[in-house]
């Protein structure tokens, strides 16, 4: 199957404008009022043009999302009368109705209210362990001006769409929609069954999944492009000749929220960040050291950072952020300063589910059971979705984090 290459590729560009003025004199016949009128119509071109980019990869994130392109690209014209990408638009119509109706609409009523500290500022938002999770985040924390996200499922390419036979196509597309099974119901993945939905021969990674988020959550893809971590901590671009090999694989996604003109980015790294395998890959270590003030977001994390063998990554948490919100699978309670959190309880604490029994929290059940200002959630979300113990905590900063 062939693979589209990402490297190098870049597709959006800057207009600068500049609107040449023609002073018309002696036998000229054009009247100001007509020199004024062209002013404000080229001025309008500019602002029209000022976001131009390769619209192959919105139509592309469209074409894979189920949804028509709304960018006039006629690209997949004819793939979208295929009665393979018909049912498939359908069904995933269907359940992503349901998503919005159950949960993703009553997610932005709260984070507008109960997460309205959080989302004042386009402060970067930082989601480790989250896999190909960009729908949770952007949902509660919509106004992010950069999303660093990380996770061990590899970065992957998109199949080359226009080569794939019908049935392939088929094969290709119901691959997607599967491995998002578990987003639909449960709102998250398991990190056992992504690993195998990863390299699988239809996906080889979670570039696809993030094109679905981001087209189905109203954004347009602007640019796509592999990246890794150097030596030094810096992003840049993947050289797959490279003689030092990067240990943090990524791809970088700019974009563009619909109703607004201001370009937002998706990163996400593939990453082992555990101690041990840190020691090894210094320059993820200094990138995390670099992040600067983040807002940061954890779920169905497998309470990771609940061991001592998850100390870096815990450390950049609480070292960098200004609020955090998290379920009990984050980090555990007994590793914040109370002296420099404050914190708002949500939901019910009970103990873990059946595969993280022994991450049960005695000090934050009392925590619980000692505030009595703990508010319900309205909706369902991470490891308890099926149980009446969903928890999140919210914690804010008392004084500046660590830049």
């Amino acid at each position: 199957m062939k693979k589209i290459n990402f490297l190098s590729v870049s597709g959006f560009c800057c207009l600068v404008g500049g609107i040449l003025l023609l002073i018309h004199c002696g036998n000229s016949t054009l009247p100001m009022e007509n020199e004024t009128k062209e002013l404000k119509k080229d001025s309008a071109k500019v602002v029209e043009k000022k976001n131009i980019y390769d619209r192959k990869f919105n139509d592309l994130a469209h074409f894979i999302a189920g949804m028509s392109s709304d960018t006039g690209g006629k690209e997949y014209a004819d793939l979208e009368k295929k009665s393979a990408w018909i049912n498939y638009k359908r069904v995933f119509d269907s359940s992503w109705n349901v998503l919005e109706t159950k949960r993703l609409m009553q997610m932005r009523q709260w984070a507008a209210t109960d997460l309205a500290d959080a989302n004042k500022t386009s402060q970067n938002i930082f989601y480790p362990f989250s896999g190909p999770d960009f729908l949770n985040v952007i949902t509660l924390f919509p106004k992010g001006k950069e999303y660093i996200m990380m996770g061990l499922e590899p970065v992957g390419d998109i199949a080359d769409i226009k080569s794939l036979k019908e049935n392939d196509l088929k094969d290709y597309l119901f691959s997607i929609y599967n491995s998002l099974s578990d987003i639909f119901k449960k709102s998250y993945f398991i990190t056992r069954k992504m690993g195998k939905d990863m390299h699988s021969n239809e996906i080889n990674g979670v570039t696809p999944i993030l094109y679905v988020f981001l087209a189905r959550t109203g954004n347009q893809v602007m640019n796509v492009k592999k990246i890794s971590v150097n030596e030094s901590g810096a992003i840049e671009d993947y050289n797959p000749d490279a003689k030092v090999k990067s240990k943090a694989k990524g791809v970088q996604i700019e974009f563009l929220p619909s109703g607004t003109d201001s370009i937002r980015t998706l990163y996400y790294f593939s990453v082992n960040v555990e101690d041990a395998k840190l020691k090894d890959n210094p320059g993820f270590v200094k990138y995390l050291d670099n992040i600067g003030i983040v807002t940061s977001y954890v779920k169905s994390a497998s309470y990771l950072m609940h061991y001592l063998t998850f100390s870096v990554i815990r450390n950049a948490v609480l070292n960098h952020s200004t609020y955090l919100l998290q379920d009990d699978s984050g980090i555990a309670y007994r590793f914040f300063d109370k002296k420099e959190w404050d914190f708002r309880y949500y939901g019910v604490y009970t103990a873990p589910v059946e595969d993280f029994k022994k991450q049960y929290e005695k000090d934050l059940a009392q925590a619980y059971k000692n505030d009595s200002l703990v508010k319900p959630i309205p909706f369902k979300l991470g490891y308890h979705w099926g149980t009446r113990g969903v928890n999140l905590l919210f914690a804010s900063k008392k004084q500046s984090p660590k830049k």
